[in-house]
């Protein structure tokens, strides 16, 4: 199959997306859209394309807040968010050359192009496998391996995970991700209440854990989602965990050693810690 390109405005709800692929080669071993199963060997997928952009659309706010008259207009939902139908769908194999994703949400302001602006994403140049990915329910996992860039300049040289993700979890088991200034292991996970709202405030609103081991990661790259590291130019060695929001890190047994400074033990905020590189002092606490 070549050169397919798939399409849907939808300007009522507010979403348009268009699916394109230069070539697709398939190998299914299993097809059954009655028992809403599909299983396939091998998918080798050149040049894929996946675009959507988020809106306001033309469908009018309810305004009638009396329940008994809202009741019987409500449609019967499925309890998944993604899967609705109830599909199976497993993969052996994937390979993905050359790959472009891309999500915009419509926001009144420009797009940023020097940091990470979670409302409109741009990642090209994926490419890597993807194995054993199983699609059930709301849970899609899989063992991954790819490199990409994004918009905003991160380059991701190589990406290696098993991987989950569900509507309010997005999780990194057995991760190690190199870009060329940082190596980062071995897991990794950012949680949200809802995709779409929480991502345009990631900085704010995304909950992240991270339990690191003999990681290095430089300033440049922490840049990328806090721009006020840019004039850094740090290398940090870090041992321990870390979990909150990029505003409000907090660590536990955490060893971040960069330069003369020394942080051994618990951190409640960890940027406000590393504040300022000028007048930072060596830092070695007792505790």
């Amino acid at each position: 199959m070549e050169n397919v390109v798939f399409s849907k405005a939808d300007k009522w709800i507010g979403q348009d997306m268009k699916v394109a692929i230069q070539k697709l080669d398939l190998k299914a071993d299993v097809i059954n859209f009655n028992r809403k199963q599909i299983y396939i060997a091998d998918l080798i997928l050149d040049a894929p394309v996946f675009t959507q952009s988020v809106y306001k659309g033309n469908k009018p706010k309810i305004e009638n807040n009396n329940l008994r008259d809202l009741v019987p207009k409500m449609p019967v939902l499925s309890a998944l968010q993604w899967n609705t139908d109830g599909w199976e769908i497993k993969v052996a194999n994937i390979e993905i050359n050359n790959a472009s994703f891309k999500y915009d949400i419509e926001t009144p302001r420009g797009i940023y192009t020097d940091q990470f602006d979670g409302q409109h994403l741009q990642f090209t140049g994926i490419t890597g496998s993807l194995k054993n990915v199983s699609f059930i329910n709301d849970t899609l996992t899989t063992e991954l391996k790819l490199k990409t860039r994004e918009r905003s300049g991160l380059e991701v040289l190589n990406l290696q995970s098993k991987v989950k993700f569900t509507p309010d979890i997005m999780e990194f088991k057995d991760l190690l991700l190199e870009t060329s200034k940082s190596r980062i292991s071995n897991y990794y996970s950012m949680r949200y209440k809802d995709f779409e709202d929480d991502l345009s405030s990631f900085i704010h609103n995304v909950q992240l854990e991270g339990r690191f081991k003999a990681s290095t990661v430089h300033s440049d790259d922490i840049a990328v989602f806090a721009p006020r590291l840019k004039t850094w130019n740090r290398k940090f060695y870090i041992d321990g965990n870390v979990k909150g929001t990029i505003d409000n890190l907090s660590a536990k047994k955490i060893i971040i050693k960069t330069a003369n400074t020394i942080v051994d033990g618990t951190i409640s905020t960890v940027l406000s810690l590393i504040s300022d590189p000028i007048t930072c002092r060596p830092i070695i606490p007792t505790w």
